[in-house]
């Protein structure tokens, strides 16, 4: 019995390495890579702070502290309209809402299009 452990145990390691090399399919940039996209990522990041202070008539610095962790929240968003109307201290009209979502529409946009560039150079 105690054999029987021993290779189902070897099979499955075997199938946990043979897996390992699609998770470590990673794609390593170069230093001029990275650069770039930074550079994108924070003109992207800034055209959106500068947008959405435009629309709920704030300051980028207080829009720049609504802005959550994008890789911890699922809707960032929601989080940075809930945080300007905390701000303010009233709800933000439909419009400006929606104004702030395209303007998220666009940043992600904006950053996809960066990263897409950087792997093809």
């Amino acid at each position: 019995m105690n054999r029987w452990k021993r290779i189902a145990g070897g099979v499955v390691l075997c199938g946990w390495v043979a897996l390992a090399p699609v998770a470590a399919q990673q794609v390593v940039l170069t230093p001029a890579q990275t650069a770039m996209l930074k550079r994108e990522q924070v003109k992207a990041e800034d055209q959106y702070v500068s947008q959405v202070a435009k629309i709920a008539g704030v300051r980028q610095r207080t829009v720049r502290q609504a802005i959550p962790d994008h890789a911890r929240i699922t809707d960032p968003v929601a989080r940075v309209i809930s945080a300007l109307e905390h701000t303010l201290g009233e709800p933000l009209s439909d419009e400006q809402k929606d104004a702030i979502r395209a303007a998220d529409a666009e940043y992600t946009a904006a950053i996809k299009a960066a990263e897409e560039t950087v792997m093809k150079r």
